[in-house]
């Protein structure tokens, strides 16, 4: 069973908007030191983005549950 996850263009500029100070500042070659964290439920998924810093923004869309 194959499973996708998205984060959508509005979810995305949150995160931009958010903690420009930190999460744009690489930690290595490819980037890195953010996660993009996906719990799916039975009403939809959850998605949390987490900053190099350890501050999480909650981007699920409750919404479209």
């Amino acid at each position: 069973m194959n499973r996708e996850f998205v984060v959508t263009d509005e979810q995305l500029e949150k995160i931009k908007n958010w903690h420009p100070d930190c999460h744009y500042i690489w930690t290595g070659a490819i980037g890195g030191g953010e996660t993009y964290s996906f719990m799916p439920t039975g009403l939809g998924d959850c998605l949390v983005f987490t900053c190099k810093c350890g501050e999480r923004l909650n981007l699920t869309d409750y919404e479209s549950w």
